[in-house]
Order: structure tokens, then C-alpha cells, then sequence
């Protein structure tokens, strides 16, 4: 997630080329980075579209297949009783689906640190630096995700702001900033440490593609700008 839309770290080598002199280097950085998110997001949605189309064209198709069919066949008593039987059921189970929710999400939490886990002994026993970093980058990202999901809650709290969302780009953002300016003093073990925690936890702290998207839903347009 970090690698494709890091907000925080899109945003710090924006910085760091302003902090160098290449301002027009950095403003074009903003404007073409975010209108490649926006034509993305756009492209995403026209295809979702044309995905939509046709599969309820398929659907309809299908459905007016099986009318025919079922004009030409008449099911007897016996049929008939068995499909609503299961359809009876397919209910159930939907009701089921839904109060086992919570356990569902239990399960996947204890797949997560199942996986997680063995990138702790790879941190510590993994004598390659560069490796040793990766490891760490991974083993720091999904705590970044977690506080971006437990800051989403305050999206709602302002009139037009999304801000849980607009407050985890800026903590990333000043994150990565801090952190940048402490790897000019730190040496090269201190730095990949660094670097990991502005990958993976910053990195996936920050979101791209949550704030185009909720770019594109606010009104009135001027809105938009100003987020």
C-alpha cells in the first residue's frame, strides 16, 4: 500500500526540493502528482462503470433466458417447494453471515499476526542492513494503517472536512519531516531505521487515494481546492 499512494512521503520529497531550491521542480511535482491521482480515480470510476454495464446486461440476459425456459417448463409441485426451500435457507445463512461479523474479523486479526509475527526474528537476526530494513518497513506498515482506520471515526466531526483523514496526511507529512531532518545527523544504521519507520509507518499512516476520493464527493467545487 505504502509504495503506491504515500501521501507523507510524496509530500516530504516535495519538501526536500523546495528546501533545495527546485521550486519549480516541487510545484510541478504538486499539481501533476495530484492530477494524476484525479485522472486515476476518474479512470477507475468509468471502468467500474463499464464493468457494472455489463454485467447486468449479462444478468438481464440471463434472467430473461430463464423466464423463457421456465414458460416452456413448468415445474411441478415438487421443484417448486425445493426453491423456496433454499431460498428460506440462503436467508438464514445471510443472518447467520451477519452476527458472525465480529468473529470474522477476530480471525482475520489472528491471520494478521500470524503473518506478522515471523517479520520480528527477521529484524534481529537478518545481519543484511538492507534486508533488515525491509523487514522492518513491513513489520511497522500495518500499525500505520490501524491509525488511519481508528482516525477515519472523525471524518464526520467538522461540517465538510473529512478530517480523520485530513489529520492522518498532515501527522504523516510532519512525520516524515521530522524524521528527515534527524537522518542528517544520524549514521547509516540509525538512518535505515528511519527510513523504515517513514516508509511503512508514515507511509501507510498517509493516504492518496482516500483523499482524491473524498476530494470528489465534497460540494460546493471551491471545496474541493481548498481541501
Amino acid at each position: 500500500m505504502f509504495l503506491f499512494e504515500a501521501f507523507a512521503s510524496w509530500n516530504y520529497q516535495v519538501i526536500t526540493m523546495f528546501a533545495r531550491g527546485s521550486v519549480a521542480s516541487a510545484i510541478t511535482s504538486l499539481i501533476v502528482g495530484t492530477e494524476i491521482a484525479l485522472f486515476s480515480f476518474a479512470m477507475g470510476g468509468h471502468v467500474g462503470d463499464m464493468v457494472r454495464s455489463l454485467t447486468e446486461r449479462r444478468s438481464e440476459s440471463g434472467a430473461e433466458n430463464e423466464s423463457l425456459r421456465e414458460e416452456s417448463e413448468p415445474r411441478d409441485e415438487f421443484q417448486r417447494k425445493t426453491e423456496d426451500t433454499l431460498e428460506i435457507e440462503e436467508e438464514a445463512a445471510l443472518d447467520v453471515m451477519s452476527w458472525s461479523d465480529r468473529q470474522n474479523l477476530c480471525f482475520a486479526a489472528a491471520a494478521l499476526v500470524c503473518v506478522w509475527i515471523p517479520f520480528i526474528p527477521a529484524v534481529i537476526l537478518d545481519d543484511n542492513p538492507t534486508r533488515r530494513e525491509y523487514w522492518l518497513t513491513v513489520l511497522v506498515g500495518p500499525f500505520g494503517s490501524l491509525c488511519r482506520w481508528w482516525l477515519s471515526r472523525f471524518n464526520g466531526a467538522h461540517a465538510w472536512i473529512p478530517f480523520g483523514t485530513f489529520s492522518a496526511n498532515i501527522i504523516a507529512t510532519v512525520g516524515d519531516a521530522i524524521l528527515g531532518t534527524a537522518q542528517i545527523l544520524a549514521d547509516a544504521e540509525v538512518d535505515r531505521y528511519l527510513t523504515a519507520i517513514m516508509t511503512g509507518f508514515f507511509g501507510d499512516l498517509s493516504t492518496v487515494s482516500t483523499w482524491v476520493g473524498e476530494i470528489s464527493k465534497l460540494v460546493p467545487r471551491h471545496r474541493q481546492y481548498l481541501y
